[in-house]
């Protein structure tokens, strides 16, 4: 694994009434990290520790979003205001939503295999549960604040380690071609005795 630009990255979670499903997304891009990189920083400060990158890269992901949001908080652009109507776009409704419009999330559907849908149609339509979704926007922050924010030997060590934890897996793979190499789902196989067609 080798840290590009054209680097997409895949990772797996467990959602309260769809299973398992697969998530699959680019990076922001260097305009938008331009736009909105005092905040980014601000969540890289809060999630890094340069004398344990173990704890950097196993409590990252689940305090990332939470970090973003806090540092946005403070400094006034997280959501616009009645007292400012006029703010550029903010990091809610700009840096969020466009991670989640370069998320994918492919789910198991009833006899049609792996189904695959934009994030903000799977949220709408119930595939993703509060938990998840936050779960995921959790794991996007972290990338996004690691990949644009972090050294790059410190961001390479830290992705080679969360690909040899089995927990993301990175390529240069679109998310059809990552759907399309999922496991092919079969059927549960029926647990009752099927009737003798024999007739005596």
């Amino acid at each position: 694994m080798r840290l590009t630009k054209n680097l997409y990255f895949a990772f797996e979670v467990e959602t309260e009434n769809h299973g398992t499903v697969h998530v699959h997304t680019a990076p922001i891009a260097r305009a938008v990290f331009e736009s909105y990189y005092a905040e980014l920083k601000a969540a890289f400060d809060a999630c890094f520790d340069a004398s344990d990158p173990l704890t950097f890269v196993m409590s990252g992901p689940r305090i990332a979003y939470a970090a973003l949001k806090s540092a946005a908080v403070k400094m006034g652009t997280w959501e616009a205001s009645k007292d400012r109507p006029n703010t550029p776009t903010t990091v809610k409704d700009g840096l969020v939503q466009e991670m989640i419009r370069l998320t994918t999330i492919a789910h198991a559907s009833d006899g049609q295999g792996w189904q695959s849908l934009p994030m903000a149609t799977a949220i709408a339509r119930g595939i993703l549960d509060d938990e998840s979704h936050y779960e995921i926007l959790g794991v996007l922050s972290f990338f996004s604040c690691s990949c644009r924010v972090g050294p790059r030997d410190v961001v390479q060590d830290m992705l080679t380690m969360m690909e040899s934890a089995g927990k993301w897996q990175f390529g240069s793979w679109n998310s059809t071609a990552y759907v399309a190499s999922l496991p092919i789902l079969t059927p549960e196989e029926s647990t009752t005795t099927k009737p003798s067609s024999v007739i005596a």
